[in-house]
This record gives structure tokens, sequence and C-alpha cells, in this order.
């Protein structure tokens, strides 16, 4: 019986220790930032952290590649976005051996900004990103993680 404890023991401390270690190793971490520009206006900054050897792709990706970096944002009655989300000037346009297609990567950190117009005062903003991280010999599946910002 002692025995049998030990080794169902062992094997919980493993399992936890493992999936601590996993937690912590995200490749790709997310802060969001929402800043007042004007009477009106507001910048809401995405910025993706990644681990060395990792990246992100650009939100322009054709056909027969990764999945794009995409936002989508929870907007209150009166507030609309103005334009497109602007991507980072740190983009890297080079040949991706895992797709054979030259592609738009990004290594953070990088930070999307997109402006917002409303008509009444911002105090917080929601949404969610869904981006696809590799490094030079994987990918990950997309994942989609949850923001929220307060001015």
């Amino acid at each position: 019986v002692m025995k049998r404890l030990s080794f169902l023991y062992l094997t919980l401390l493993f399992v936890f220790f493992n999936l601590s270690a996993y937690a912590q190793s995200e490749p790709v971490t997310w802060e969001s930032k929402l800043v007042k520009t004007g009477e009106s206006t507001y910048e809401l900054q995405l910025t993706a952290n990644t681990q060395d050897n990792w990246i992100i792709y650009s939100q322009h990706i054709g056909e027969d590649g990764p999945i794009p970096t995409s936002f989508e944002v929870y907007l209150p009655e009166g507030a609309s976005l103005e334009g497109p989300f602007q991507e980072p000037d740190n983009g890297i346009e080079s040949k991706d051996e895992l797709f054979e297609m030259t592609l738009l990567k990004f290594k953070g950190p990088a930070t999307f900004t997109q402006t917002i117009i409303s008509e009444k005062e911002l105090d917080s903003i929601a949404g969610e990103i869904n981006f696809m991280t590799c490094d030079n010999k994987r990918c990950l599946p997309p994942a989609t993680v949850s923001f929220k910002t307060i001015l």
C-alpha cells in the first residue's frame, strides 16, 4: 500500500510540475492598453510579446498559409473603429520554411494599434485576439485570447 501511495504521489507531482512548466512557457503573451488621444478619440494598443524564436503572423496572409492574426473589439454603443488595425513597423518579410511562401511575421514586442472614436467617455474596451504562433520547427494550434483594458 505504501509503494502505491508513493507512486501515486510521485506521478501527481510529476504531472503538476509539467503543467506548471507548460503554463509558464507560453510562447506568446499579450498586453492591452487604451490611450485617450483626443476629445473623442482613443488608441487601442495590443502588444504581442514573443519568446525567443517564436513569431506571429500578419493580419494579411494569402490562402494556404498560416492563420492570420485577427482582432475582435467589443464596442459600446456610440463607439466605432476608425479604419483597420495598424500593424507594427518591426515586421520581418521573408520566406517561411514551414509554409513555403513569403510571409510577414512579427517578433515581440509587436504592437498593433486601432483608433476608436466614441461619443461617450470610454473607461474600458474588451475583445479577442486570434493568432497562430510558430518557431522554426513547429506551429502551435491557433489560439484565441480575451483582453480587457481599462483607461
